[in-house]
């Protein structure tokens, strides 16, 4: 080796940062590795697969209308309850057009008085037809006092089909007016308050305020095809977290049929209770495998030369 060649060698040669990073990936390779062997190579054993425990439920609550935000009720924290207002958009406007259609719509003087003509036009052609069968009016003036009445009844029947207009007006405003408020959808408790008092809720932007519901939790497990294509959803599997450590049951509420690219295994998604809020959203926890019920063990207690055959492969 010559002089003119150790600095192209001294230059070629990878950094302390350069070797950290390849041994890093290196025993990452090694981990998975050992992670998949063990997950095909011994039956009935759970790879231990990590993953993060998520909200059941995050609901972006969105006003139902355009407007500006009168008031906010709620703060990141607060606990709510579904039908829980939790914010109020600008609703002058509506309110007054309310008491104008509640007004329009109690108004009865119009069908009092066409019902009063109606009445007194029947009993008119009454007295006529009375008269028309001994002799005292001719055809024409009879048929006169019927149209009139007529007349009378369509004009009765015409208010009421406005007056019913008028109760379905009223409604509607109502529900615009029930529109201007911000009503929560779920049990939750509020995450992010988006929106505050005197900003302007728009198409574009309709997100006042975001809930999660923790009272159950979800979590998915990318677990080995070998292993996920036995469970089944409503089956309980095992969930171990490691701070504070413990052992919980948790329950398959689906499993992905699609097997992810580069790792053979299937997304499992699981419900963990936690009605009592031990737990939280973003919880590491580690996949253990399916509760062992008395059915699966009475197979394994009549077969045991394929448990002394599994231990030793243990």
């Amino acid at each position: 080796m010559t002089a003119e060649m150790l600095p192209t060698i001294a230059r070629s040669q990878p950094d302390s940062r350069t070797m950290l990073r390849m041994l890093t990936a290196t025993l990452v390779g090694t981990a998975v590795l050992l992670a998949n062997t063990n997950a095909h190579g011994q039956s009935g054993s759970a790879s231990p697969v990590q993953s993060f425990t998520q909200p059941i439920q995050q609901v972006n609550v969105a006003a139902g209308d355009l407007g500006i935000i009168r008031e906010v009720y709620v703060k990141p924290g607060d606990r709510v309850v579904a039908g829980q207002r939790i914010a109020q958009l600008d609703d002058r406007v509506l309110r007054r057009s309310l008491k104008i259609a509640e007004a329009a719509r109690d108004a009865r003087a119009d069908r009092r008085y066409a019902e009063i003509d109606a009445n007194m036009r029947r009993r008119q052609l009454e007295i006529y037809q009375t008269l028309h069968g001994e002799g005292g009016v001719d055809a024409r003036e009879l048929e006169r006092v019927e149209a009139a009445s007529l007349q009378a009844d369509a004009t009765l029947a015409k208010i009421d089909e406005q007056l019913q207009l008028r109760r379905l007006e009223y409604e509607r405003i109502a529900t615009q007016l029930d529109q201007r408020s911000v009503i929560a959808p779920i049990d939750g408790i509020v995450s992010e308050v988006r929106k505050q008092p005197g900003e302007f809720v728009s198409p574009n932007d309709p997100v006042v305020a975001q809930l999660v519901d923790v009272n159950r939790l979800s979590v998915g497990f990318p677990v080995p095809w070998a292993a996920a294509k036995t469970l089944k959803p409503g089956q309980q599997v095992r969930v171990q977290f490691d701070s504070p450590r413990e052992m919980v049951i948790a329950t398959v509420q689906y499993v992905l049929p699609v097997i992810e690219a580069g790792s053979n295994a299937l997304l499992v998604h699981v419900v963990i209770d936690n009605q009592q809020g031990k737990r939280c959203g973003g919880q590491s926890c580690l996949w253990k495998g399916p509760v062992q019920t008395a059915a699966s063990t009475a197979r394994l207690s009549t077969n045991p030369t394929q448990n002394s055959s599994s231990m030793q492969r243990r």
